[in-house]
């Protein structure tokens, strides 16, 4: 019997990319009529002053904050066939994604505007922070599920004047939908190429007059990249297995002034992914895997009058489970050596947030406190140490926004964060809004921020005790990363049916966090030498991104963006000096075309990098420059007319012209990483999805 993985990647590899569009094309000839959505019957002024929250903490059209954002509607998740929170990502400007990267440290890491997004930008879901608690990285898997999410929300730049710690690439707000009798009951389904299964499920159920809850859970699994075929001269002599799995379970509760959630997120991968195939194992006998907890309760108070107020208690846990293992071997004897890891955290934060609000002034103040309990890595085969890490956060934050005029807007802000493991941070915000025109506004921000030195980075330790080995060992003395940013953007719109935007960027960032050889040391009566993480870096980072969306006919629209980024960013320790911006292209861009008639939509995306420098420590690039590539993808959809059910069936191709390609991870400054990482080609996924 012939497996729908086989079958998909021989029609794939059989037909060929333009007869797989033409493929696709033929799919849609069981059209049926379509209700119009609501998108076709507004401008695209209209759909981009959707309210956001996230980006002043208060229920705002998006063009008249003075920060640079984007809000994706839920409109448009389901029109562009977007599946999870990394879809969006790989969509939006001066968003850069490098996959099948160190699970440790991303899985699939993410860069805005050449700031590292795992650890350098806070991520929410309705407001709440969904990170690790304790400062992991983010580990980005295929858990963000979209089928229940209302909008997704993007701010660029600093933003620790509202959120603290942590805030400086952005914010991201996944915002759900409410739970209510009106929230449809849905379902989606996919499988494809390299053993991919993944569904999604949602449903609201009313509870009562007052009360209503909703839940949402997905799966994801996949084999993910064929590598041994893929990329023969690298993996073709090694087992390789990069299995991929996530699940989560997200709840959601109204009661009245009262609301309650629980988030439940795990992910499990290969750990060689990333390092070199010599060294590490890559067969899935070694993997990595994530718990993460949240839970959340919430009371919310507004009147007839300006004045709203709101309260919320959370608590928050993430672990890596003892069974997760490296293997590896630095002997050359293919022997590898399996080391098993552990962490744990654990954080308890209790807000209050107060809003006053009239036609010229919005004013939100808050405070709050936060409690953490962490046992950092720990090697628990050498554990080299063992750590119980307790520390809290205080922080108090007021902003200002005013309206003196209908075509200005000025916003001042502030917020004071005392931690108890380093001095007090101030961290201000200045912005403006300008609507000189009908169709024209113009805004600029600047701010500033810090990333707090999370337990897993201050008590890192790993190594052997050995001669002539070495160790990396703890710093309880690292300091916060600091940063400024200042932002400027315009927004024209000159037809109800074209926007052009342009936003430029200019990020400074000290005290960045290096690994610095130190040493030798005595250790047991052993001298090794040993390493540490240390502020001995700083980054200056510019560029700017134009975008822009023309609705051609009313069945056609295109989309496209570009982005330049530049910069420098002091030398790793192995020399003196500046050197170019490591890991992120200075050539961004993407183009991309929808189609919509009958309940049928096509859509087309080209996507390409170009001129990325690698860090000098990479032992084969040494620094160098490699060119970039570009890909495609395709989604078709179509909707089926059914009694109380929408049904639609789709098919959606990533990389259709199956180009090998690779980009370099910002892993690339270990001696034991890929000199560049391969990038999946060509997979297919067939799907159904429907709503009541």
């Amino acid at each position: 019997m012939l497996s729908i993985d086989r079958f998909l990647s021989e029609v794939s590899t059989w037909l060929g990319p333009a007869a797989l569009l033409g493929l696709l094309s033929a799919v849609s000839g069981v059209a049926a009529a379509k209700e119009t959505t609501d998108l076709l019957d507004l401008s695209l002024e209209e759909i981009l002053n959707i309210p956001v929250i996230s980006v002043s903490k208060t229920e705002k059209p998006l063009l008249e904050n003075s920060v640079s954002a984007v809000v994706v509607s839920r409109d448009q998740i389901l029109e562009r066939g977007y599946r999870d929170l990394l879809d969006v990502l790989r969509d939006l400007p001066g968003v850069y994604l490098v996959e099948m990267t160190s699970s440790e440290h991303a899985a699939t890491e993410v860069l805005v505007r050449g700031v590292d997004a795992n650890s350098k930008m806070l991520f929410l879901l309705d407001g709440e922070e969904i990170s690790a608690p304790t400062g992991e990285p983010f580990t980005f898997l295929r858990n963000i599920p979209l089928i229940s999410v209302k909008q997704v929300e993007m701010s660029y730049g600093a933003a620790a004047s509202l959120y603290g710690a942590d805030a400086i690439a952005g914010v991201v707000n996944v915002v759900t939908m409410e739970p209510s009798k009106d929230m449809p009951a849905g379902a989606w389904f996919g499988t494809g190429t390299n053993r991919t299964y993944e569904a999604q499920a949602m449903h609201g159920i009313e509870l009562g007059d007052r009360a209503s809850l909703s839940i949402t859970a997905s799966f994801f699994t996949s084999s993910q990249e064929d590598l041994a075929n893929a990329y023969p001269k690298t993996f073709g002599t090694f087992d390789v297995d990069p299995k991929l799995e996530s699940q989560s379970f997200h709840a959601r509760l109204e009661a009245g002034a009262f609301d309650a959630s629980y988030l439940r997120l795990f992910g499990s991968r290969n750990n060689g992914i990333g390092f070199q195939p010599t060294l590490y194992d890559y067969s899935g006998a070694s993997t990595w895997d994530t718990e993460n907890d949240y839970w959340r309760l919430g009371w919310s108070l507004q009147n007839d009058g300006p004045w709203r107020v709101r309260s919320t208690v959370a608590y928050s846990r993430t672990e890596l489970e003892p069974t997760s293992t490296y293997a590896y071997d630095f002997s050359g004897s293919q022997e590898f050596e399996s080391h098993s890891f552990f962490w744990k955290g654990h954080s308890t934060r209790l807000a209050t947030d107060v809003g006053w609000e009239n036609e010229w002034l919005t004013w939100i103040s808050g405070a709050e406190s936060e409690w953490f309990e962490s046992i950092p890595k720990t090697d628990l085969d050498y554990p080299l140490g063992s750590y119980d890490i307790h520390y809290r956060n205080v922080g108090a934050f007021s902003q200002a926004e005013l309206s003196p005029a209908s075509w200005l807007g000025v916003t001042a802000g502030i917020r004071i964060d005392d931690d108890s493991r380093f001095p007090h941070r101030w961290n201000p915000r200045f912005g403006a809004m300008l609507h000189p025109h009908d169709g024209i506004r113009m805004r600029a921000n600047w701010s500033t921020a810090y990333l707090a030195p999370s337990s897993h980075k201050m008590y890192e330790r790993w190594g052997v005790i050995a001669e002539g080995e070495f160790v990396h060992l703890p710093n309880p003395d690292l300091q916060p990363e600091s940063s400024e940013t200042f932002d400027a953007s315009i927004d024209w719109f000159p037809s109800d049916r074209s926007h052009l935007a342009l936003a430029g960027f200019r990020t400074r960032a000290e005290d960045l966090w290096r690994i610095e050889f130190r040493g030798p040391i005595e250790i047991d009566g052993v001298n090794v030498v040993y390493q540490t993480n240390a502020n001995v870096a700083e980054s200056s980072i510019q560029g700017f991104h134009v975008s822009g969306e023309y609705e051609v006919w009313r069945e056609w629209s295109l989309s496209g963006h570009y982005t330049l980024t530049d910069g420098t960013q002091t030398a790793a320790s192995t020399s003196d000096g500046e050197v170019p911006l490591n890991h992120m292209p200075r050539h961004l861009y993407q183009l991309g075309a929808d189609w919509h008639r009958a309940g049928t939509h096509l859509r087309l995306v080209a996507r390409g990098f170009d001129d990325v420098t690698s860090n000098e420590a990479n032992t084969a690039l040494a620094g160098k420059t490699i060119d970039g590539t570009w890909t495609a993808d395709a989604l078709l959809e179509q909707q089926i007319p059914t009694g109380s059910w929408r049904l639609s069936v789709g098919i959606d191709a990533q990389n259709l012209f199956d180009r090998s390609y690779s980009k370099i991870s910002k892993f690339d400054e270990f001696f034991f990483s890929l000199p560049t990482t391969p990038q999946p080609r060509r997979s297919i996924l067939v799907f159904i999805r429907g709503t009541m």
